[in-house]
């Protein structure tokens, strides 16, 4: 499906500069590995990011086809909660893929789903506040 919709989404926008894998933490998807594989054969002059916080550290099947590509790991540290930060770092380097892992110094918390009851003039306020308001996600085969 996620391919599918890239495909459709490639056709009708000028450039797609880099592809993002978010979560809460990408890497409880089974198959982000094959989603990272699949846009990077498809695209692979475009950059492929994985935000992860550290709490899973991929196998060497999961790491190994993103050899060569353009894919990159920035990992967010929450100290205890990042419980296997040193192992991550170590399959990465392993596989000699780039990352970049620091500090979480302070966690935002975006919301959450559920109807907040906000005025027309609150929800402007909060979409005028918003740090990823200039982005597009693709869910579930629908474009946000």
């Amino acid at each position: 499906m996620a391919h599918a919709s890239l495909e459709i989404i490639s056709k009708n926008v000028d450039e797609i500069a880099e592809f993002r894998l978010i979560g809460g933490e990408p890497l409880m998807n089974r198959g982000w590995d094959k989603i990272v594989t699949g846009i990077s054969d498809k695209y692979p002059e475009r950059e492929n990011i994985i935000y992860t916080n550290g709490t899973i550290a991929p196998k060497d099947d999961k790491l190994e086809p993103l050899k060569g590509k353009k894919v990159n790991f920035i990992i967010s540290e929450y100290g205890h909660l990042s419980r296997n930060l040193y192992k991550l770092h170590e399959q990465l380097k392993k596989h000699n893929l780039n990352y970049v892992s620091t500090k979480a110094d302070h966690r935002v918390d975006c919301s959450n789903i559920r109807h907040h009851k906000r005025t027309t003039s609150q929800l402007k306020e909060v979409f005028k506040q918003c740090c990823v308001k200039y982005l597009y996600t693709l869910l579930d085969g629908k474009l946000y």
